[in-house]
């Protein structure tokens, strides 16, 4: 898989729709049916705090990144943000322009 998707996604829950197996997710990017997946995904739902969060989530970025091969996450997406020139204060954000964006300093000029 090659996606810039995954790259913005903060929560592991969020990657299921694009991780998980196709007889799960019907927008997946991997094509799969892997059962161990569908497993680390339902076991978000279960887990009782924060470190076991973690813990689930490194489990199943080895499994899947380096002990399957599933996916290659590669951030490689251009975004542009057309505007007016009487817009001021505009941020630029490095990576996506939906990533923390805050119009806090923007204003027109006009």
């Amino acid at each position: 898989m090659q996606s810039a998707k995954g790259a913005t996604i903060t929560f592991p829950e969020g990657l299921a729709a694009i991780m998980n197996a196709t007889s799960v997710a019907n927008n997946t990017f991997t094509i799969h049916d892997d059962p161990k997946v569908i497993e680390f995904f339902k076991q978000f739902n279960s887990a009782r705090n924060l470190e076991d969060r973690v813990r689930i989530y490194r489990e199943m970025e080895k499994y899947v990144l380096l002990d399957q091969v599933l996916g290659v996450p590669m951030y490689d997406e251009t975004q542009t943000t057309p505007y007016r020139s009487y817009v001021k204060g505009m941020p630029v954000p490095p990576e996506d322009i939906t990533a923390n964006l805050s119009f806090a300093t923007t204003w027109l000029d006009k």
